[in-house]
């Protein structure tokens, strides 16, 4: 007790001092929103200008084409290409600007575009300074050097097997491929729901059942076995389509 009454009085200070750095950032940041909120709502945020832009810029190309001579005798065949063009620009091209744009501001998530500050390069040079860049690009680092090799070596032997002549092939293939079928919720829900950090949870169920573990393992609570378990999940989801791949091939 004594020990841990020592840890506490250690960081109390630091952990003041950062609270009250961080409530007066707050209030000066996003203080008087509530109270202006009439105001900002007659703004125009940037999604709204990227919008209007990009439907200008639409309308501009296609009085173009009908009204060049030339170009219009192909209209047919620009209108099936300009549908998944736009279907791109609007769910692809705007989004990325905008996102792009807001990782240069200060911009809280709860709050509408319009409260937007614009801070430049602050919020990637504050990344840089945290050290998380670092420990982001040596987990992703990890994720890459598992799940490529692992995905490619099972995907590979998998469609070997089911290149010959196996009993059950049939039933074998609706297992393999049933990732490539299965929504992405369920695919969570199950995943959930196997890594469990309770009795109820199935791989610690079958670990206690075997006598191995006497508590619960929490897989998702532990940001190294939370990794694995993504590793897990996305060489599963994977497999369905590299295995498509190598029977092509084979």
């Amino acid at each position: 007790m004594r020990q841990l009454q020592k840890e506490y009085a250690a960081v109390t200070p630091e952990a003041r001092r950062i609270v009250e750095r961080e409530t007066r950032f707050y209030d000066e940041r996003y203080g008087n929103i509530i109270a202006e909120l009439k105001a900002y709502e007659k703004k125009r945020d940037v999604l709204f200008t990227v919008k209007w832009a990009m439907a200008l810029a639409i309308i501009a190309l296609a009085a173009w084409i009908f009204g060049a001579p030339r170009l219009r005798r192909h209209a047919t065949s620009y209108l099936f290409i300009g549908l998944p063009v736009l279907l791109s620009l609007v769910f692809v091209a705007v989004p990325a600007a905008v996102a792009l744009y807001l990782s240069m501001t200060q911009y809280h998530s709860v709050l509408p575009l319009w409260s937007t500050r614009w801070v430049g390069g602050e919020n990637y040079a504050e990344v840089a300074r945290s050290g998380d860049l670092v420990k982001s690009l040596g987990r992703t680092a990890v994720y890459v050097i598992f799940t490529l090799p692992a995905g490619i070596a099972i995907s590979l032997v998998l469609a070997a097997m089911l290149n010959t002549k196996l009993r059950g092939e049939r039933f074998l293939r609706f297992v393999f491929f049933s990732p490539m079928v299965t929504s992405v919720v369920s695919i969570s829900l199950i995943f959930s729901q196997l890594f469990l950090g309770s009795k109820q949870g199935w791989l610690n169920a079958f670990l206690s059942y075997l006598g191995l573990t006497r508590d619960p393992i929490l897989f998702l609570h532990n940001e190294w076995t939370f990794l694995y378990c993504v590793m897990v999940l996305a060489v599963w989801s994977g497999l369905a389509f590299n295995i498509l791949i190598f029977l092509a091939g084979l």
